[in-house]
């Protein structure tokens, strides 16, 4: 698995580098070739582009090639602006759900924990921090039982490094319920998925079976504590919210009875972005039993995936650029047969190859400009008309949102106007070329 996720790391990033090198090149090579544009080259490109020829054929071909290369673009933003709009709202409810960075200990639990939490606080790039236990227990209501994470979370820090407080809806309870201990049962708060697998609602009875209770005549015996649920909550990322039961951190030391020792400590930085630059002065200050886990390596499979599929979705629409390309070639082979007398014209009065050359360069540029500005138009016209419509719908108990998230950034369509018009200008070589080539003898022979 760590290989599939370097190559794919390795793919894109070499992908992107790869770019950068392409955009630069061909901006050098573009501007060598504006600069070397002669006043009557650009008159006559844009002259047979407006002119209405007296074959009927080349103008449809013309259309047609801007409209590929316009439904090309537009279709590249559209699909990738889903793909970002989705990867970056399941990265704002797993940062939202879990701790940005998190400080384990080897194979047991962290004891004196008050010392190190004001150690780690004090670290740069950190902002708050909270303790928390967490293990695997089986949760029972009547007929029903399933495997979740108990997680005892110190309620007063608990909403500084995770949207927990905001997560509870109203009419759901409240984070501050899970510190009422007025009741004959301690509070728990479990996940809305949670609640709809096990049928429970607020006000009902579930029981905790811990595996590695107290200690009887033959070893570890299984305990089980029984509880009332006081809230529901929803994150909106399954894995929560279909797994997850919290208590307040003294009743998991209770009830595990673990004492005053506690799982690890969460953290929040100050960049999330830079998580790992904030990891290693973490670890700076711990030794070698304790482990420091920060949330992209935690969710790197996900987000692995999710970058590989945007990628492969890009080269597949990117095939509709490529034919629309092809579009561009047969529209100047056409043209080059349709103006042969006027390239033996102009040849005779002494334009040179180049001359002719850029001519029909510049000619099928035009086509690649006006079609990657319109599907830029039409392409920023469908997100738009999504971020304020949301005509593409989910279904929200699947996807935790009503529609579809969409954002499009301005490096995106930069990425998708330089390969569109790349596209175009290595359609435009070989019957640009081929009219450079042209011998005028031959072509006013029966003239």
């Amino acid at each position: 698995m760590r290989v599939l996720h370097f190559f794919i790391d390795s793919f894109v990033n070499f992908g992107n580098l790869f770019f950068w090198i392409w955009t630069v090149v061909h901006a050098a090579l573009a501007v060598r070739f504006l600069l070397k544009l002669k006043p009557y080259e650009i008159f006559i490109a844009v002259r047979y582009l407006k002119s209405r020829r007296k074959q009927m054929v080349i103008s449809v071909i013309t259309i047609l090639s801007v409209v590929g290369v316009a439904l090309g673009v537009a279709a590249l933003i559209a699909v990738l602006g889903g793909m970002t709009g989705f990867e970056d709202d399941i990265r704002e409810k797993i940062l939202g759900a879990n701790s940005q960075l998190s400080v384990i200990k080897y194979q047991e639990g962290i004891s004196g924990w008050e010392a190190l939490e004001n150690k780690l606080r004090k670290v740069e790039g950190i902002k708050a921090a909270s303790p928390y236990v967490e293990r695997q227990v089986l949760m029972m209501r009547e007929t029903h039982s399933l495997g979740v994470i108990y997680r005892g979370i110190d309620i007063r820090s608990a909403a500084t490094v995770s949207d927990i407080q905001r997560a509870f809806e109203a009419g759901t309870g409240s984070l501050n319920a899970l510190l009422d201990e007025s009741g004959e049962l301690p509070p728990i708060a479990i996940g809305q998925d949670l609640a709809y697998r096990i049928g429970a609602y607020i006000g009902d009875e579930v029981s905790i079976l811990n595996p590695q209770g107290g200690l009887g005549p033959f070893g570890l015996r299984p305990e089980v504590g029984r509880y009332r649920v006081v809230g529901i909550f929803r994150f909106g990322f399954w894995e929560v919210d279909a797994n997850v039961a919290l208590v307040s951190l003294k009743e998991a030391q209770r009830f595990l009875r673990i004492d005053d020792t506690i799982t690890g400590i969460e953290l929040k930085v100050a960049d999330p972005v830079r998580v790992k630059e904030t990891a290693v002065g973490v670890e700076g200050i711990l030794d070698d039993t304790y482990i420091v886990r920060d949330w992209e390596e935690i969710n790197r499979p996900l987000f692995s995936a999710l970058k590989l599929e945007r990628v492969l979705s890009a080269w597949v629409l990117g095939t509709m650029v490529v034919v629309a390309g092809f579009s561009i070639v047969i529209t100047l082979i056409l043209l080059v047969m349709e103006k042969y007398r006027d390239i033996a014209v102009l040849k005779t009065m002494g334009a040179s190859e180049f001359g002719i050359m850029s001519i029909f360069l510049l000619h099928g540029l035009l086509v690649g400009v006006v079609g990657t500005l319109l599907g830029i138009l039409l392409g920023g016209g469908l997100v738009l008309s999504q971020q304020y419509w949301h005509w593409i719908t989910l279904d929200p108990s699947v996807y935790y949102i009503g529609y579809l998230p969409v954002k499009v950034t301005a490096l995106d369509i930069f990425k998708i106007a330089v390969f569109a018009l790349s596209m175009s200008f290595y359609a435009t070589l070989y019957p640009s070329r081929r009219a450079a080539a042209m011998d005028p003898a031959e072509a006013l022979r029966y003239e």
